[in-house]
């Protein structure tokens, strides 16, 4: 992901540690005039789930994808991910 220049990690720290990320990535499409961002990825350390930060990753990215001009923005994860869903 790091030498994609379509791909984004943002991260989330306290202090000096990180606490979690979230990696998304810009595409074009058929169907859209637009970049499409497609979110795949986001992480947070067992010990500050359910704090809101993933909520903050996760609007974080929503706004990055807004400022690169995203006209659509995907969210993936496995169905197994009751959690996520």
């Amino acid at each position: 992901m790091l030498v994609n220049p379509n791909s984004y990690i943002m991260v989330a720290q306290t202090e000096s540690k990180v606490i979690g990320f979230i990696g998304f990535m810009t595409r074009t499409s058929i169907i859209h005039s637009g970049l499409c961002g497609l979110i795949d990825e986001l992480v947070v350390s067992k010990r500050y789930r359910g704090k809101g930060v993933g909520k903050k990753l996760l609007n974080a990215a929503l706004e990055g994808c807004k400022k690169l001009g995203c006209c659509e923005v995907e969210l993936s994860t496995e169905f197994s991910n009751t959690n996520a869903r």
